[in-house]
């Protein structure tokens, strides 16, 4: 079933869906901030994420590897963000990694950016997202009556 063409729709409509990571391509930063990021680079997430997604789903690994897979899926510009050395061209190819901090998805750069604001990281925002997505403990926001 996996091999059939309806499987991509498994990665592309029920991955992205559930880990909440099609609006990756909406996300705006603080230019000032970072002037060094760009939409080339917020696509390279996605692309990064989509492609590592594919892997472990279409491949039928144990799912596991989507926290702790030691690989993701890098171009050049990529690999140079991420501070990863002999990654040469625009074709993303599968590289082995070393750091990791960079394991599964919570080094992606897809997750990490959804799990931001535009001028900085969020702590709360990633811990809601891993208590909800990953967890399935949705939180619910508390009102304070005074």
């Amino acid at each position: 079933m996996l091999t059939a063409p309806q499987a991509e729709t498994l990665v592309t409509d029920f991955a992205m869906r559930w880990l909440d990571l099609l609006e990756v391509e909406k996300f705006e930063w603080d230019k000032q901030l970072f002037p060094e990021f760009s939409a080339e680079l917020r696509s390279n997430f996605t692309t990064e994420i989509d492609l590592f997604l594919r892997s472990i789903l279409l491949e039928d690994k144990n799912v596991e590897q989507l926290l702790t897979a030691d690989y993701t899926f890098l171009n050049e510009k990529l690999a140079k963000h991420y501070g990863i050395a002999n990654v040469h061209g625009e074709q993303f190819r599968r590289v082995t990694l070393k750091d990791e901090n960079r394991y599964g998805l919570l080094g992606k750069g897809a997750v990490l950016l959804h799990t931001s604001y535009g001028n900085r990281t969020s702590p709360v925002v990633r811990g809601a997202w891993v208590l909800d997505k990953l967890r399935g403990t949705r939180q619910r926001r508390r009102h304070r009556m005074w």
